[in-house]
């Protein structure tokens, strides 16, 4: 079904939308097939309704619904109709433009305001499932105990793609171990669903550091290693995410940073 916004009082000149309605209702299992029908003709006026308001506020976007799952802290989805820019080729560009409406709808969901609920990849995906890159997962699972007498395992929440030298066919044997690092974390935020970007190769985060005028032209194809330095960064310009690096000076200064790793972890 689709609705057509006329923005002229005439139909000479009127221009015409097709705009997609994505309804989401529930029923008792003992409804009646009247009843479903009514139910969700409600829900797609008060769909149409939405879609047409966005539609008159800017003539130029592309509005649409998105529904979102707020387990554990509420039993049922909500639907969110957004004007999504039509010059929107990138993903991940509409996080940035929506993050005050996400914040404000934190505060009126009583959201926790330290985790997304409301980014665009979060959305559910009633007809796609889960996709899957061909790298082991989780590869920590299943490890044997480390035989510490009274030791405390704190692990990673969340599921992450195992990225190693030599994947996709691409031989960075010996210099490409913080760019495999990186591409895991960016995994671990794709896989929470936080970010539909897409995990980058090796040339596209050189090029990056380029842009960002961290490294020169002629770092771009070559061979040379990065650190947690420019992985801070990379995170930041590609997902926005902030992070803190530890410096140790040598294994033994390790033990003096277990409480906080644990923290880490933890929360």
């Amino acid at each position: 079904p689709c609705f057509s916004y006329l923005n002229s009082s005439s139909l000479k000149g009127a221009k015409q939308r097709m705009l997609p309605v994505d309804c989401l209702a529930f029923f008792h299992k003992s409804a009646n097939l009247s009843s479903v029908i009514e139910t969700l003709k409600i829900r797609a006026k008060q769909q149409l309704q939405n879609l047409s308001k966005l539609v008159q506020e800017d003539e130029t976007a592309l509005p649409k619904a998105f529904h979102f799952s707020l387990l554990p802290l509420q039993h049922f989805p909500i639907t969110l109709s957004l004007p999504v820019p039509s010059d929107l080729s990138k993903l991940g560009a509409g996080e940035k433009i929506f993050k005050p409406t996400r914040e404000k709808l934190h505060r009126i969901f009583n959201l926790p305001m330290d985790r997304p609920f409301l980014r665009l990849a979060q959305s559910i995906k009633f007809d796609k499932p889960s996709a899957t890159y061909g790298r082991l997962k989780n590869v920590h699972e299943g490890l044997p105990p480390s035989g510490v007498t009274g030791g405390q395992v704190h692990l990673v929440q969340g599921d992450y793609d195992y990225c190693h030298y030599m994947q996709d066919k691409f031989d960075d044997d010996g210099w490409g171990c913080m760019y495999r690092s990186y591409q895991t974390v960016v995994s671990w935020f794709r896989n929470q669903h936080y970010t539909a970007l897409p995990i980058q190769s090796h040339e596209e985060i050189q090029k990056m550091l380029v842009r960002m005028g961290d490294k020169p032209d002629h770092f771009i194809g070559s061979k040379q290693w990065i650190g947690a330095m420019e992985t801070s960064i990379l995170l930041d310009e590609y997902l926005g995410v902030s992070s803190k690096i530890i410096n140790v000076t040598s294994g033994h200064d390790l033990q003096d940073k277990g409480r906080e790793l644990a923290k880490h972890f933890d929360t």
